[in-house]
């Protein structure tokens, strides 16, 4: 049996998760954590040229050894961190909504999206950006709005007509 081990990844910001790409990345950091084998307390910080490139989603890996008889360890290094919110996020969702529109009942004469990060689970906060904000999306709708349930702060955005 292998002594425990204690793994940091730190996740580069410009390479958006994705819930249909979050099993590939497990697998590939599981893989490439499995070729080392810390010595008790010590930390080795995975460089790129040996092996970090095959995880272009992090910017960082390090994995340190501990005791077989530690139970556990918590740490909540840059807790407060939270990723920017992106245009292109945004304009995924406003596109997937435009298309949805040609089911509305026909009696509706304008037509407003309302886009909810509920904060209720971790993909589902992100730091808006005054980039953000000002950013023109494309779409069909007469008004865009982004609410941030954890704080209660609703944006308008702007929204070009296509």
């Amino acid at each position: 049996m292998s002594s425990p081990i204690r793994v940091s990844a730190f996740f580069n910001e410009f390479s958006p998760l994705r819930k249909n790409i979050i099993c590939d990345i497990a697998s590939r950091l599981a893989t490439l954590v499995s070729n080392y084998r810390p010595a008790l307390w010590e930390q080795i910080d995975v460089q790129w040229e040996d092996g970090l490139s095959t995880l272009p989603e992090l910017d960082a890996l390090t994995i340190s050894g501990y005791p077989d008889n530690m139970k556990s360890e918590w740490v909540a290094p840059d807790g407060n961190y939270l990723p920017n919110a992106t245009t292109e996020e945004i304009q995924r969702i406003v596109d997937r909504k435009t298309n949805r529109i040609r089911c509305y009942p026909k009696e509706v004469t304008s037509q407003w999206l309302l886009i909810v990060l509920d904060g209720f689970a971790i993909s589902s906060i992100a730091k808006i950006t005054p980039e953000l904000i000002a950013h023109p999306f494309k779409g069909k709708f007469d008004r865009l709005f982004l609410f941030e349930n954890f704080g209660s702060h609703c944006h308008e955005l702007l929204c070009t007509q296509e």
